[in-house]
């Protein structure tokens, strides 16, 4: 028997990824950042990200550090550029690093349906990137929180307890990443109570965005400070309204903690924000210093620049996915496949621990089981593929079979017609429609049953049952 596949792809993620000028809430490439992160001593990247330069098919990468086979790697903050579009199809790359700290990129194969390219045993992903077809940069949207002032983008705000911090958001000092200013902020008592924040316009629906990223600068180096064997850590929280969706270190995403003076370039994927999962907008964010062990604070003065949300690429993971073929063709890969029972089959998964599998069956039911009532005569179409449809009328109607061209009803498809008034009901094929039958295509009587099967591109059979 033939079935349909239906995957549920995961939200707050890059769901723009395909049409990111125009975000959508439901979309056939999810970051797999969304799903629980995996926990291994094998191969996987520990830190650091990537970000669209906002030039050509430049992307800047982070510091990284990263696991190859258990053993620990690093890198130093570079920039890949990207090949351009192939004319006719989408692809994705993947940048990559490996074991000597070169970062690289893959280029992915072109196609309808394209399929994300392997990565070799000796590298690890840093995430993938959605290059349509004959795209010259890539399909970035971006929702700028801070660039220039406190009201440029979202509205700028400080909060806490005294001593609170303080903030420039318009300094000149350090150099600003890009623009004419940059927030500088100072934070006197390091708790996540003390913050500087941002408040968004309008709400920002999580689920069209792959990941927030923002410039960095340390005017000193923030381990040690104070005798401190941990240091500083400088953190970020996205909230939703009063609710918080979670926080996270920066240094977990390529803040190198003793790199001063200079600019360094912080990615965060927004499925690592995975609180309050029921809440689907971003309201606003929150800056703040966290330290390990109380003591008597110093001021610590951090810049911030260029903060942003992005779509159109994807956050790496260390998620196996799967590629899904239908007659060797590709279709698409997904890290989850979700099994829908419908109509004339009913899906059983039996998790098998003991042997590390999961059976999978699919049994055949009633596919009479979605009646629509009272009709008076109309084109089968598509969604009426097992139903059982009661045709109620006093007056003659008829039911026409469309080319398959026009209603591209499944081949195989069963639907059954009822005559439930007294008006006669006969079954039509358009011009090009083979219909055969016993003789007649005119229902018997009135709660007689007609049965129409389709065989093949435009060929029906058609049988009728007396009540």
């Amino acid at each position: 028997m033939s079935s349909n596949i239906n995957r549920n792809l995961p939200g707050y993620a890059y769901d723009a990824a395909t049409t990111a000028n125009t975000p959508s809430g439901t979309n056939p490439y999810a970051t797999i950042a969304d799903l629980p992160q995996a926990v291994s001593s094998g191969t996987q990247l520990l830190t650091g990200g990537a970000s669209w330069s906002g030039t050509g098919m430049d992307f800047d990468v982070s510091d990284l550090t990263y696991l190859i086979n258990g053993i620990n790697y690093s890198s130093s903050a570079t920039t890949v550029t990207l090949s351009v579009g192939d004319p006719s199809d989408p692809r994705f790359d993947a940048i990559v690093v490996d074991e000597f700290g070169v970062v690289s990129v893959i280029t992915g194969t072109p196609a309808a349906n394209p399929l994300i390219p392997t990565v070799p045993t000796d590298q690890v992903l840093v995430q993938y990137v959605l290059v349509n077809a004959g795209a010259v940069t890539p399909s970035i949207t971006n929702s700028f929180v801070y660039r220039e002032s406190q009201a440029g983008d979202w509205a700028g705000f400080v909060s806490g307890a005294a001593p609170a911090p303080t903030a420039n958001f318009t300094s000149a000092t350090p150099t600003p990443f890009q623009g004419a200013a940059c927030l500088l902020a100072s934070y006197s008592v390091y708790s996540g109570t003390r913050y500087v924040g941002f408040t968004a316009p309008s709400p920002l629906v999580r689920a069209n965005y792959a990941a927030v990223s923002l410039r960095v600068y340390l005017p000193q180096a923030l381990p040690g400070l104070d005798g401190l064997s941990q240091g500083r850590r400088p953190a970020m929280m996205v909230r939703s309204g009063t609710s918080s969706l979670g926080f996270r270190y920066l240094d977990q995403h390529g803040l190198n903690p003793n790199l001063t003076g200079t600019w360094q370039l912080v990615t965060i994927p927004l499925g690592f924000f995975n609180g309050a999962a029921n809440l689907s907008t971003i309201t606003s964010i929150r800056l703040f210093l966290v330290e390990f062990v109380s003591t008597t604070p110093v001021y610590i003065d951090i810049a911030y620049d260029d903060i942003k949300f992005q779509t159109g690429f994807g956050p790496q993971s260390n998620i196996a996915t799967v590629d899904l073929l239908e007659n060797a063709a590709a279709v698409g890969s997904t890290a989850k496949l979700n099994f829908i029972s419908g109509a004339g089959v009913e899906w059983s998964l039996i998790n098998d621990a003991i042997n590390n599998r999961i059976n999978v069956a699919a049994n055949s039911v009633n596919a009479y089981v979605t009646p629509e009532l009272n009709l008076v005569g109309r084109s089968l179409i598509p969604d009426d593929a097992g139903k059982f449809l009661m045709v109620d009328s006093a007056t003659p109607t008829t039911m026409t079979i469309q080319l398959n061209s026009t209603f591209n009803i499944p081949v195989g498809a069963v639907i059954k017609i009822s005559q439930q008034g007294t008006g006669n009901v006969t079954i039509n094929g358009v011009p090009g429609v083979n219909l055969y039958n016993g003789g007649g295509t005119t229902i018997p009587g009135q709660y007689s049953v007609a049965t129409v099967t389709k065989t093949d591109t435009d060929t029906w059979y058609l049988e009728f049952s007396l009540v």
